[in-house]
This record gives structure tokens, C-alpha cells and sequence, in this order.
């Protein structure tokens, strides 16, 4: 009878097991809508030009909701000899400040302020692109993108002795290129000013996937002032191979190019990233008194520019048991910006329950720009409430379980999130009974 008796113990506890392991295997999925906010994120948006000797209008930059920059320098006086340590150290302070301010920088030095000025011989272009680079590399978290610059007026690319023929283009102008690219830390990218210029450096064998396009005649006429010899072909090869560079301009005055439509269009082929936040004012003004899809022109284009993310599903454990020490995990994002955000950024799924954080790495599994998709199997260690939450950021010791002072972190366009310290929390898992027996997780709307 007892033998019997401890059988049946034995079935109705292996039972209990099978149950509770079955019921850990269940998942919940919540949906997430998309805002409309203006959301104030890194490495994307509108940008103020300043010149490197003016550190102190980045904090004024910030205040005033922009996290970009360009920064421009004049080497017009130094055609024939190095650039001087106190110019490259005036540099180093910008730098430090818009680290300090968490503005990045689009950076381009020029030796052709005006038609009078020459422009040196290649190998002191060469010089002064290695001590710049010098520079550059030390601030490389701060750093967008460097605009090639050095050649022509206000190194634009045009107006130069070395764009004078094709043969000037692939055997000098294309030098400048190479010295970027060798000097430059591998995680900066390069800007070209026309498609031409880009497709040219990559049949001479340079590395394409580092190289994104600054239009500064942004829908200006049908040829952009000379930047498309085939506008319709050349946007199409834009739209094919640029997304996920970075890529950016300014408009020069309003035209039949700038209107609204017509823009949107054009920008989500390019896509855009970063546009001048003053130049031209007579174009901005006229995307504020113009709608777009239902809404003000500005607004939407201002949304856009470059990524938004936001929360589209999460799937998760339904309970968490005390035998149980994993939860499953599925996220889907979605990005309904011109662009992707730069592969520098990585994301994370972070686990918080009050006494540290968990910054968990997530591999993307799609090559989707509009739907990003993860999934992962975490432990859980401790059978105590915490906070679900996603961490996307350029910084390496969220590895390590935590952001440094400077990270640069993306807000979600979520209103069914909390933002905090750089963390998008939305799910809370909490115990539902007294006894502490079972974990569940619950939507957070606190934002």
C-alpha cells in the first residue's frame, strides 16, 4: 500500500513538473504603436555650421534641440607648410566640447574660400590630412562623418585643378579619398559630393561601404547645379546603394524640387540623414506653411530624417517560476525614418531590477530597413520584480553592463515606454501572489 502510495506522490508531483514546464514554454506578445513626438537623438537630424574656433555655441546648439554639427576649417594659409599644433589643438577643444554637449560633428576643411585662392600641391594635401586624421581619431566617438573637403571651393568638389578632367578625378582628386580612408579610424565614414564621385572611387578600388554622399544643392534644379548628370538614374543607384551610409546636404532656394512630396520622395531614396538647419531658411519656411500625408510639411521631414525607431511587438515568457531560470524573446522595430542608423550602434535588451542592470547584445536576423527583428533566450538568475527595457547606443561598455557618461542613446517613439538614462523601459515583470511563487510580466505606460 505504501509502495502504491509513494508511486502516486511520485506521478502527481512529476506531473506538477510537466505542467509548470509546459506552462514556462508559454509566451504573450504585446503590440506597440507609433507616436508622432519630435524626438531629440544622435546622428540624425538638422545641423548647425560653426567654425572650429567656436566651442562655446555647441552648448546653444544642444539647448536648442539639434545633437549635429558641421564643423568647417580654412587651411588656406598653409598651402605650403604643416597646419600648426595650436590650430589642431584648438580643434582637440571643440572636440572635447561637443563630446561634453553630446553633439556629433560633420567635419570639412578647405583651402578655397574664394575664387582668388589656390589650392596646394597634393602630397601637403596629404600631410595635413594625416595630422588631421591624427586628431579626428582621438575623437572618434563624437564624429559622424568627415565631408572629403580639401578640394575646390570650400572643398565642395568643384571649381578645382584637380577635378579638371576625368583624368584629374581618378588620379589626383581620388588620392584625397585614398588618404581619408587609410588615416581615418576604420569606424569613420566619408562623404563624397556626387554619386559620380562615389561610383568613380570605387572602380579605382576604394572601400565603398565607408562612403556616403553631402549633396549641397539639394533639389535645386534638375541637376542639382551640376551634382547629377542623370538625376533619375543616379537616384536610383543612390537608392540602391547608400542606405545605411550616411548621407546628408543643404538646399540652396525653393524650387519645384522642394516641394513637399517631391522632397519626401527624394530624401527616402537618398536616405537622408542630415540636413542644414539655416540654409536655406526660404525653403524651411515654406515646409512649415505646406502639409505633407495630412500634416505640416517641416514637422514630418524634421521626424524622418535619418531613423525612427520604435517598439513595433515583444513576445515573452508568460510566468516566471521558481524552477524556471529563462525567459524567451522576440522584438520586432520599427523604423520609419529615411534611413537606418549607423552600424556603429548596437542594441540591447536590458534587465533592471533596481540593484544593477543587464545590458544584453541583440543580433539582428533580417536585412529589413522598415522591420528589425531579434530574438534571445535570458536567464534569470534572480526570482526578484525587474524592468524590461531596450538600449540602443555607439557605446562599447554597455557590454560591460553599463553607459558612460557621454554615451549617445536613442529614444523610442513610443508612448508605451519610459526613457530613462538612456534605457526604453516597457515591460515590468512582478509578482502576482502573496507567496512569491510567480513572475508576470505587465505593459509600463509612465512615459
Amino acid at each position: 500500500m505504501l509502495v502504491w502510495l509513494l508511486l502516486l506522490i511520485g506521478i502527481l508531483f512529476g506531473g506538477l513538473v510537466l505542467y509548470r514546464n509546459f506552462q514556462e514554454k508559454r509566451t504573450v506578445t504585446y503590440f506597440y504603436s507609433e507616436n508622432d513626438e519630435s524626438l531629440v537623438n544622435p546622428a540624425r537630424g538638422f545641423y548647425t555650421q560653426i567654425y572650429y574656433k567656436e566651442p562655446e555655441r555647441l552648448e546653444l546648439i544642444r539647448e536648442e534641440g539639434q545633437t549635429l554639427s558641421l564643423v568647417t576649417m580654412s587651411l588656406k594659409d598653409h598651402m605650403e607648410e604643416p597646419i600648426p599644433e595650436e590650430k589642431l589643438e584648438r580643434l582637440r577643444i571643440l572636440f572635447e566640447e561637443a563630446r561634453k554637449q553630446q553633439v556629433m560633428l560633420l567635419f570639412r576643411a578647405a583651402y578655397r574660400q574664394n575664387e582668388e585662392c589656390g589650392e596646394p600641391e597634393l602630397s601637403m594635401i596629404k600631410t595635413h590630412i594625416e595630422q588631421l586624421a591624427e586628431v579626428i581619431n582621438e575623437y572618434k566617438d563624437v564624429i559622424l562623418v568627415v565631408q572629403t573637403g580639401m578640394v575646390g571651393l570650400w572643398g565642395e568638389w568643384h571649381g578645382s585643378v584637380y577635378l579638371e578632367d576625368e583624368d584629374a578625378l581618378r588620379n589626383e582628386a581620388m588620392k584625397v579619398v585614398e588618404w581619408w580612408l587609410q588615416n581615418l579610424d576604420p569606424s569613420i565614414n566619408l562623404n563624397l559630393r556626387r554619386p559620380l564621385f562615389i561610383q568613380t572611387a570605387m572602380e579605382v578600388g576604394l572601400d565603398g561601404s565607408r562612403l556616403g554622399m553631402h549633396n549641397d544643392a539639394l533639389l535645386a534644379t534638375d541637376s542639382d547645379m551640376g551634382t547629377y548628370i542623370d538625376r533619375e538614374g543616379e537616384l536610383a543607384w543612390c537608392e540602391e546603394n547608400l542606405n545605411g551610409k550616411v548621407n546628408g546636404g543643404e538646399m540652396p532656394y525653393v524650387s519645384e524640387y522642394t516641394e513637399p512630396k517631391h522632397a519626401v520622395e527624394e530624401f527616402e531614396q537618398l536616405a537622408l540623414m542630415y540636413l542644414n538647419a539655416y540654409y536655406n531658411v526660404e525653403v524651411l519656411e515654406d515646409w512649415k506653411n505646406r502639409t505633407f500625408d495630412g500634416e505640416n510639411a517641416f514637422e514630418y521631414i524634421n521626424r524622418h530624417l535619418g531613423y525612427r525607431y520604435s517598439l513595433k511587438s515583444f513576445e515573452t515568457t508568460e510566468k516566471i517560476y521558481q524552477t524556471s531560470d529563462r525567459i524567451q524573446v522576440k522584438i520586432q522595430l520599427r523604423n520609419s525614418g529615411f534611413s537606418t542608423i549607423q552600424s556603429r550602434f548596437k542594441l540591447y535588451l536590458v534587465l533592471n531590477d533596481g540593484k544593477e542592470k543587464r545590458f544584453i547584445p541583440l543580433e539582428k536576423e533580417n536585412d529589413e530597413k522598415a522591420v528589425e527583428m531579434y530574438q534571445c533566450s535570458v536567464e534569470i538568475s534572480e526570482k526578484e520584480p525587474f524592468l524590461i527595457g531596450l538600449c540602443y547606443t555607439d557605446d562599447a561598455s554597455a557590454e560591460k553592463g553599463s553607459l558612460e557618461k557621454y554615451a549617445h542613446t536613442v529614444q523610442f517613439a513610443n508612448d508605451e515606454m519610459h526613457y530613462e538614462e538612456g534605457v526604453n523601459y516597457f515591460i515590468s515583470y512582478q509578482y502576482i501572489e502573496e507567496e512569491k511563487e510567480e513572475l508576470v510580466p505587465s505593459m509600463i505606460n509612465n512615459r
